[in-house]
């Protein structure tokens, strides 16, 4: 069987993911913030969901969280059914929580636009600093700066109509 050129079929998408997970490793080595229960994750989880829509009241549902047992493969979100799903041994850090919740941010969104950038994109990873930056104790300039370091592509949080892109996602 003849092999294939896949560098040649590799778009963007896949090669900010690469750079994504490199950034995140070394904003989880630099913060090391790992929740010990799996009830603090479900709850650290909802609050930075709230938290990004500015539901004081509490109105939002909450968010599906799954844990998983294994020492392979990763956490994830599944649109499917709108799950997250966190390895119980290794998943509950801070900056694995909010990537998965970012993914979920933008899984429920009902803006065509965010919901084609739902794997690693440059509006996926303004959403998942601006969570790093307001949960964990590093600062947007840092953050943006491990980013520019790692070659990480990041959006402003204005969109192209001039709204921040905080207010305008929505529930859906």
């Amino acid at each position: 069987m003849r092999r294939r050129n896949y560098k040649k079929y590799k778009t963007a998408r896949d090669t900010q993911k690469l750079k994504v997970y490199r950034f995140g490793w070394e904003i989880e080595s630099l913060i090391n913030d790992k929740i010990e229960t799996e009830e603090e994750c479900i709850k650290f989880i909802n609050k930075a969901h709230r938290w990004w829509y500015t539901d004081i009241e509490n109105k939002l549902a909450e968010v599906p969280v799954k844990f998983t047992n294994g020492s392979g493969g990763t956490s994830w979100y599944r649109p499917k059914n709108n799950t997250i799903y966190i390895k119980r041994y290794w998943g509950k850090h801070k900056e694995t929580l909010l990537h998965e919740l970012t993914h979920y941010i933008i899984g429920r969104s009902t803006r065509k636009e965010f919901r084609c950038d739902a794997t690693h994109g440059k509006i996926f990873m303004r959403i998942f600093a601006t969570l790093l930056a307001r949960f964990t104790e590093l600062s947007m300039s840092q953050i943006k700066s491990i980013a520019k370091k790692h070659k990480v592509k990041m959006c402003g949080l204005k969109d192209s109509n001039g709204k921040n892109i905080r207010r305008k996602l929505k529930q859906s």
